[in-house]
């Protein structure tokens, strides 16, 4: 049976078919609700998608906490405030068709390290591992012993972005200081370019608004501002990397997000800031790119439904 999934970014929407065979197909891209009457083309998607296809289930991603029912999205700090407080997990079960208990809501970076650790992810089979997933925020999410990490409250692993990697940064929105998303999610972007002496001349400074794939192209094209900016990002990333490493001593990290799509420029960077700068001695978990660093999340959320569905199947049996 075909699952349905959709990942409340905080800049897009991502959603997609995901077949048996892990395939992603009708796969599309929304910008974000910024209110509720931006949901209505998304759940005339979802009511199309019910009418049309044997639904297992749909999963829902989102870009914070998820409350203790499961159903909604809390914590935003300013990301997706559109869907902040709606039981999406009762709003796609209606517009699709399906029962609530077949339609679960979770974290984005979470959603992303689940997908990774099935068959046929990047890190399938590990026992323990740590990814950050990179877009407008930065998410974390840790697997210890094949389980991923919940906590006592749905925070466990997922603040990875809210360190503070420097002491005199920007205040974050989340109320800490210097934090890693602060600095190096796409949202922070643009005003950290303008902060830099040759932003006037570079071909960011002509851009209304930009993000990752913005600045690389800039990057390769020499532009002395953006090889800056990514350099100071990729290095903020590292040091979010080195503090998983040092909590958690995972197997593996995994890489996410849409700035992966470069891979070949960054994760050799990665790979040395994250040896040159962990606890001298300790093992250096190697870094793996996600299957999918676009539709991770989409692939995440099939993962976790058709888990759910075994589990009800054998509690039945």
């Amino acid at each position: 049976m075909t699952v349905a999934a959709l990942d409340f970014g905080g800049t897009t929407v991502k959603a997609g078919l995901v077949r048996a065979d892990g395939s992603v197909t009708d796969a599309w891209t929304l910008p974000a609700p910024v209110d509720r009457a931006g949901l209505d083309p998304i759940a005339d998607r979802v009511r199309q998608w019910g009418a049309t296809e044997r639904l297992l289930g749909v999963g829902v991603a989102v870009p914070g906490v998820v409350d203790a029912s499961g159903s909604a999205l809390v914590g935003v700090h300013g990301k997706s405030g559109a869907i902040a407080g709606v039981d999406l997990r009762g709003w796609v079960a209606r517009h699709a068709g399906v029962s609530p208990h077949d339609c679960p809501v979770e974290n984005d970076a979470r959603a992303a390290l689940a997908g990774e650790l099935v068959p046929g992810g990047a890190v399938a089979g590990a026992s323990s591992a740590a990814l950050l997933i990179v877009g407008t925020g930065l998410g974390c999410a840790v697997a210890i012993d094949g389980r991923v990490l919940r906590g006592s409250h749905g925070y466990g692993g997922i603040l990875g972005g809210h360190v503070t990697v420097r002491l005199d940064g920007p205040r974050c929105a989340c109320g800490n200081v210097g934090c890693a998303e602060a600095l190096a999610g796409s949202r922070a972007l643009p005003e950290r370019a303008r902060s830099h002496p040759g932003y006037g001349a570079s071909p960011l400074a002509s851009l209304p608004a930009f993000g990752y794939r913005e600045l690389v192209e800039a990057e390769a094209g020499g532009d002395p501002c953006a090889r800056w900016l990514l350099d100071d990002c990729v290095r903020v990333w590292a040091a979010t990397l080195v503090t998983l490493v040092h909590v958690v001593d995972p197997d593996v990290l995994v890489l996410g997000g849409a700035p992966l799509a470069a891979a070949q420029l960054i994760v050799p960077r990665l790979e040395q800031l994250v040896d040159d700068h962990l606890w001298r001695g300790m093992p250096r978990p190697p870094l793996r790119v996600a299957r999918d660093p676009a539709f991770g999340v989409v692939r995440g959320l099939a993962a976790i439904v058709r888990s759910d569905a075994d589990r009800r199947q054998r509690s039945q049996e």
